[in-house]
């Protein structure tokens, strides 16, 4: 099996597949020979081979292999299929990748706006209590300094709402750059 998958073991032991000192630990060959001792087949063995290519380099490869076991005329024989997965294994580890950049992504625009949330909130709340006292005290002085607060909050309000639509319009890759 080593030499018509040309495992390179297989193919540089001088008596071929199964004479190598790793063929012991090859998981190709055991689940083989468990499957002929137990009469059983075998699917979903996912491994790597190194295998030779046409050009003599020796490539690793990730396969997918399964056994049939089955008796021939009476002599036990074995169909094994061989896919090679490694272009699907490396598809796999880019999105695992991506899959998690993205939600790295999504955790930092949730403390965004939680931090957001709670700047807002600062300046609002203080925007509506001090709105309400401007009505009640009969004091010019305290009127003017209530709506000097009042001011303050809402110039620091429109700046926070500036930032996130500038923000917004830099994720979008809508913002024109203007030297001054």
């Amino acid at each position: 099996v080593g030499d018509l998958l040309q495992c390179t073991n297989a193919l540089s032991a001088p008596g071929g597949c199964g004479t190598h000192s790793l063929c012991n630990h090859c998981p190709v060959r055991n689940a083989i020979e468990d499957a002929f001792r137990t009469k059983h087949n075998f699917i979903d063995l996912d491994t790597v081979l190194n295998v030779r290519k046409g050009n003599g380099a020796a490539e690793e490869c990730k396969v997918h292999i399964s056994g049939e076991y089955m008796l021939i005329e009476g002599e036990e024989s074995m169909v094994i299929t061989v896919h090679d997965i490694t272009h699907l294994k490396r598809v796999e580890t880019e999105l695992n990748q991506a899959r998690k950049k993205a939600e790295k992504a999504d955790k930092s625009k949730s403390v965004f706006l939680a931090n957001m949330s709670h700047e807002i909130r600062t300046p609002l709340n203080a925007i509506v209590g001090f709105s309400r006292l401007v009505i009640g005290p009969e004091h010019e002085s305290e009127k003017k300094e209530y709506c000097e607060i009042i001011e303050r909050n809402s110039e620091l309000l429109l700046t926070l709402f500036n930032d996130i639509l500038d923000l917004s319009s830099l994720e979008a890759g809508s913002v024109v750059f203007t030297k001054e």
